[in-house]
């Protein structure tokens, strides 16, 4: 089973980056990533492209700001493995789910904290120079925000993160799952169109 995990931007020429990783879930091995600017609702399309090559995988999207249209438009494709959570109304009401993954000044130092840890005991399973790159210029700032310095990016550490502390959460599949079969074909290859880029 693979985990995806998505920061997503605006898709304007000159800003932000979405970024999108594929992780597999009993391992946290990345195994792919795809990186560059595409309008929100495109990157829905995507995500649910890369979820039905992965087998089907959990889909774990940014919720924030232009993430809403990324995850409105995997609940209107129908997408089965989507990240939920339960949130609980006041006064006490039934709880009402909401799709993706609200990144926030709680959780994102959780997802953060995760990723050091794993970096700590070797188990990251991180395989992109780039996302190691964006590491070197993310911080903690003054103000007690977490993100890349000036001038620098942070997309690949967000949706690594996102993707890492997810797999811990979602339901985990059979072990007995894990087979060589069950990687797609061409996992392991770089592809060369776009930002599409496999890591072995």
């Amino acid at each position: 089973m693979y985990v995806i995990g998505g920061d997503i931007a605006e898709g304007l020429p000159h800003g932000d980056f979405t970024s999108l990783d594929v992780v597999e879930q009993l391992s946290g091995e990345q195994v792919a990533q795809w990186h560059g600017n595409i309008h929100p609702e495109q990157a829905g399309d995507l995500m649910a492209a890369m979820g039905k090559r992965y087998n089907l995988a959990w889909l774990v999207p940014e919720r924030n700001n232009n993430g809403l249209t990324t995850v409105t438009r995997l609940v209107n494709l129908d997408y089965k493995r989507l990240y939920v959570e339960n949130v609980v109304e006041h006064p006490p009401a039934r709880p009402r789910k909401r799709y993706g993954f609200v990144t926030s000044s709680k959780t994102k130092p959780l997802m953060i904290n995760q990723m050091v840890a794993e970096l700590d005991d070797g188990t990251h399973g991180i395989k992109c120079k780039e996302t190691f790159g964006e590491m070197l210029t993310f911080k903690h700032h003054d103000d007690g925000k977490l993100g890349a310095i000036e001038g620098a990016w942070d997309d690949r550490v967000l949706s690594m993160a996102l993707a890492s502390y997810a797999r811990r959460v979602l339901p985990m599949p059979a072990i007995e799952t894990r087979t060589p079969s069950h990687r797609p074909a061409g996992a392991h290859k770089s592809v060369k169109k776009g930002n599409w880029k496999g890591h072995t």
